[in-house]
């Protein structure tokens, strides 16, 4: 079973699921705290195998988002999938996500490229590390990194 927790991008999740064979998600489109229902939901997951978060639909915090996120991963042997429409690939967010071991993002800006992104997010292996590493933070070129050593 997936759950889809959205508030406008759920005609885009029921049409994915349907052309891809998935059986109907069950969409929650009132959640307006993810953190609250990471805290208040994370027993009554045990029968979904994917999540879909779309973070546009919260108004918390990034990091509240992130602690969310990694406190459903950290209970549940769950697929999370993103759905960050229109955000750009290297964003503070994605890249938070990203280096807590999620790799299933949705961040195209045009329905055609999003079903696709949808299409491989939801295939039975799921985006992989080499397949969302272009969502890592990109470090500005002027700065040098700097190793210490200490012997």
């Amino acid at each position: 079973m997936i759950l889809a927790i959205t508030r406008d991008n759920e005609k885009l999740i029921y049409e994915v699921c349907k052309e891809n064979g998935f059986e109907a998600p069950q969409v929650l489109t009132g959640v307006e705290s993810l953190k609250k229902f990471a805290v208040q939901e994370l027993r009554n997951l045990n029968n979904y195998k994917q999540i879909i978060i779309d973070i546009a639909s919260t108004k918390e915090a990034e990091s509240e988002i992130v602690q969310a996120v990694v406190a459903i991963k950290s209970m549940y042997n769950i697929r999370i999938i993103i759905v960050a429409l229109g955000f750009q690939e290297g964003n503070s967010l994605l890249a938070q996500l990203f280096n807590e071991g999620i790799y299933n993002f949705i961040n195209a800006s045009t329905y055609y490229e999003q079903k696709e992104q949808f299409r491989n997010c939801l295939s039975s292996e799921g985006c992989q590390y080499k397949d969302a590493v272009r969502f890592r933070q990109k470090i500005d070129e002027g700065k040098k990194n700097k190793v210490i050593i200490k012997k």
